[in-house]
């Protein structure tokens, strides 16, 4: 058990304050203290209307802050205050369940006490209804009981009955899998509910408990993107041994972390996080290392930069605009590094029916506006193409989009890339990822850039190519559509 409470008690790269520890210092010992200044720091979205609270671009944007450091940077920078000083609700972070889990989940192990975030299911959301709500919590070892206590920092529960207030995405799966609970009683929303709501709880939950506590839209491979029509006997295996291994951690420790660790899928989560600079374990090359030609080059070059997304852009809106969707679907070729934020089955019903009505860019992200809802493309490789009524789609394709005139829409993608689905809660004028200074706003000017060059908090650290190339997840303000290749380009030309 010692082996186990001593992995809790360390912290992820996630839960780590890193420099703003300072922050951490005489902070009350007492839990429920301690849950009522994260409530004094953070602010739901959902309950930012309750509050009088009207929700702007950026900081809609705070939801995504995936690490507590990128979190503290923020709140630093709001309010230097001590973290004991309660702010006024428009003064606070806006953040959702999860970021008060990974809260707690930080100061509890700045202290000592072995903490793990947990995702499941929460009767006690929907009191009134026979429904389980979508939610996570914090779980912690209390020495004086010799027992783990389930507490939530949204909600202001400690000592939170498991099974019965709350169900653990694995005991939900068991449940629903062995027909003792209906499976649609487990949901966040009437759309989003049953077996794929659980599913992604599930894998969040056993990356939690392996100490990677992704945000909620962390949606990176096919285990958790799939339709449940498109699961196969060895998938719904997998999944039958992550629900049995982390309804019951403890027994199972040692199991779940060799599963963790033998699974193709935590490497690709493992790389996703290197390429949001979330893990620091590689290094950037130096500029005499840099050549401006080659299949390495040509691999960076698949990626699409500022000045194909405002070219591709432009031709979208004037060949889409004003067409309705038909349908939408996987093309003849998979790939394992296509990433759809949202549930699959949401694009397949949502789309059909969905009138273009403009496209634009923003740096190096695509988006058709559709009403009420946005597609968005960020980190696009390979292909959008348009095709004529009666023209045949390319040999080989990814995603298709058609229109009720006849045409349609393919993505070929090459490396990797993420398509999202939005409806109008979670964007503004342009997507929540989509924060920061466009190199080609009328904004962008050489005293600009100076400013932000003196705001980078690793300047020294990472140099003017961590500066060009850092995203909103890293910064609050970032240069938003420099990309690698670019970026390399100016490097290796001066």
């Amino acid at each position: 058990m010692n082996e186990i409470l001593d992995y809790y008690r360390a912290h992820s790269p996630i839960t780590d304050p890193g420099k703003f520890v300072h922050l951490y210092q005489e902070l009350p010992d007492d839990i429920p203290k301690v849950i009522d200044i994260i409530q004094g720091q953070l602010l739901h979205r959902l309950a930012a209307e309750q509050f009088g609270v009207t929700l702007t671009r950026q900081s809609r944007g705070e939801q995504r802050l995936r690490t507590m450091q990128q979190r503290l940077a923020r709140i630093a920078e709001l309010d230097p205050s001590p973290l004991a000083t309660i702010r006024e609700p428009k003064e606070r972070q806006v953040g959702v369940c999860r970021d008060f889990a990974v809260f707690l989940t930080s100061i509890l192990r700045h202290k000592a006490i072995p903490a793990r975030m947990r995702v499941g299911f929460a009767e006690y959301i929907k009191p009134d209804s026979p429904f389980k709500g979508d939610h996570w919590i914090t779980e912690y070892w209390d020495e004086t009981q010799s027992r783990w206590v389930l507490a939530d920092a949204d909600v202001v529960l400690v000592d939170i009955q498991r099974d019965e207030q709350f169900y653990s995405a694995g005991a939900a799966w068991n449940l629903a899998r062995a027909g003792t609970v209906r499976s649609d009683l487990f949901r966040f929303s009437g759309r989003w509910k049953g077996f794929p709501c659980i599913r992604g709880n599930l894998l969040h939950d056993f990356q939690a408990l392996n100490k990677l506590e992704l945000g909620v839209f962390d949606y990176w491979d096919d285990l958790h993107t799939k339709a449940e029509s498109a699961l196969s006997v060895d998938d719904k295996a997998i999944l039958d041994r992550i629900a049995e291994l982390s309804d019951r951690p403890e027994e199972n420790f040692e199991d779940l972390r060799n599963l963790f660790n033998e699974l193709p899928r935590t490497q690709r989560i493992y790389a996703k996080l290197r390429q949001l600079g979330v893990l620091d374990d590689i290094e950037l090359a130096r500029i005499d290392e840099l050549k401006p030609s080659g299949k390495g080059r040509l691999a960076e070059l698949t990626t699409v930069e500022m000045p194909e997304a405002v070219t591709i852009a432009k031709q979208m809106d004037a060949k889409l605009a004003g067409k309705t969707i038909a349908s939408f679907g996987r093309g003849n070729k998979t790939h394992k590094f296509l990433w759809l934020i949202h549930p699959e089955e949401n694009y397949f019903e949502i789309l059909p029916g969905l009138k273009i009505t403009s496209a634009r860019n923003f740096g190096r992200s695509i988006y058709l506006h559709l009403g009420d809802h946005m597609l968005w493309w960020g980190d696009a490789g390979g292909k959008i193409l348009y095709h004529a009524p009666g023209e045949k789609p390319p040999k080989n394709y990814h995603l298709e989009w058609t229109f009720m005139d006849g045409s349609a829409l393919t993505y070929a993608l090459q490396m990797w890339g993420t398509v999202k689905l939005l409806d109008k809660s979670e964007f503004g004028d342009k997507p929540n990822d989509d924060i920061g200074t466009e190199p080609l706003s009328p904004e962008f000017s050489f005293e600009k850039f100076n400013q932000l060059l003196e705001e980078y908090p690793e300047k020294t650290s990472k140099g003017i190519k961590g500066f060009l190339v850092a995203t909103g997840y890293a910064i609050s303000n970032p240069i938003h559509g420099l990309g690698n290749a670019i970026v390399q380009d100016t490097r290796y030309h001066t």
